[in-house]
C-alpha cells in the first residue's frame, strides 16, 4: 500500500494537465456522454489506511528538517515506532493543485465511478458500476452524484475525451 501510495505520487506530479470542462459543459452531460479524467489524478485502493502513516511521515520529516534546507541527524539513535495498522479498505485520489500532491479519501462508490469513467465507460454506465452493491439508498444517491461533480469540477478533474 506505501509503494502504491508513493508510485500515485510521483504519477499526480509528473502526469500532464489538460484542459477541464466549464460548468457550463458540465451542466450540458448526459448518461451517454463520455469524459476523461485529468492524467494526473490517480486513483489508489489501499487494504490499510496508510494514507494516515505517510501523511505523519511526511509531517515528520518536515519538522526535522531546517528552515534552511539541511537536515538535523537525530542524536537520540531512537526508531519510528509504526502505529497497528488494521485491514480496511482505504479509496484515495491522489491529484495536484499548484505544484503541490494532496491524497483526498473518497468513498467506494466515487472511486468505482472513476475508475469506470477513466476506462472509458459512458457517464450512465460509470455511475451504474459506481453503486453497484452500494448501501447508499437509491433516493440518496442523485445527491451523492451532484456533490461529487462539484467537488470534481472545482478541482478540475474531469476533461473532454
Amino acid at each position: 500500500d506505501m509503494a502504491k501510495m508513493e508510485w500515485g505520487f510521483v504519477e499526480a506530479f509528473d502526469a500532464a494537465e489538460l484542459a477541464p470542462l466549464t460548468q457550463r459543459q458540465i451542466a450540458a452531460l448526459q448518461g451517454d456522454s463520455r469524459l476523461a479524467l485529468q492524467p494526473y489524478l490517480q486513483l489508489v485502493a489501499l487494504h490499510y489506511p496508510a494514507d494516515d502513516l505517510v501523511l505523519e511521515l511526511h509531517a515528520q520529516e518536515k519538522r526535522q528538517t531546517s528552515e534552511a534546507g539541511g537536515s538535523h541527524e537525530d542524536d537520540s539513535g531512537a526508531s519510528i515506532t509504526v502505529p497497528k495498522l488494521r485491514l480496511r479498505p482505504i479509496w484515495l485520489a491522489v491529484h495536484r493543485v499548484d505544484l503541490s500532491v494532496y491524497y483526498r479519501r473518497i468513498g467506494r462508490e466515487e472511486f468505482q465511478t472513476l475508475d469506470a469513467l477513466r476506462s472509458g465507460s459512458a457517464l450512465g454506465e460509470a455511475l451504474e458500476a459506481g453503486f453497484a452493491g452500494s448501501r447508499i439508498p437509491e433516493h440518496k444517491r442523485a445527491e451523492c452524484v451532484q456533490e461529487w461533480f462539484g467537488s470534481w469540477a472545482e478541482l478540475g478533474w474531469i476533461c473532454a475525451a
